[in-house]
């Protein structure tokens, strides 16, 4: 509902598109990225795709950019400052996880292998 009401009845505030309703600004805000070249059209199969033949397909598989989380004096910094006065979780166990996930935490994926990843500055 909240949604359905943004989309028809709310209005740009800000932008190529500043004063219109969501519904109309759309488009004019893809055709103007697209233009800038800060987006390309992306399309993404709604569920399984498989091929003539019966063979269920892989859309893609993309190299994975990963964070090494695990690196010691960034974990040593986190540390300091999850135990810090400057830090509050608000909740004892909240608190206790931070601790624990940073124990066991080494590389995490920061894109995905698959369909619409995040595109970070140093990839080529």
């Amino acid at each position: 509902m909240c949604y359905l009401e943004g989309f028809y009845k709310g209005v740009m505030l800000v932008g190529v598109a500043k004063g219109q309703r969501v519904e109309e600004a759309k488009p004019v805000i893809k055709d103007y990225l697209l233009k800038e070249g800060s987006a390309i059209v992306y399309y993404e199969p709604e569920g399984e795709v498989v091929s003539r033949s019966g063979d269920q397909c892989i859309v893609a598989l993309k190299f994975q950019w990963l964070l090494n989380y695990g690196e010691e004096e960034w974990k040593d910094d986190v540390k300091k400052h999850i135990t810090s006065e400057h830090f509050n979780t608000y909740n004892v166990k909240t608190q206790q996880e931070f601790e624990h996930i940073l124990d066991w935490l080494k590389e995490w994926g920061c894109s995905r292998t698959a369909g619409l990843g995040t595109h970070l500055p140093w990839d080529e």
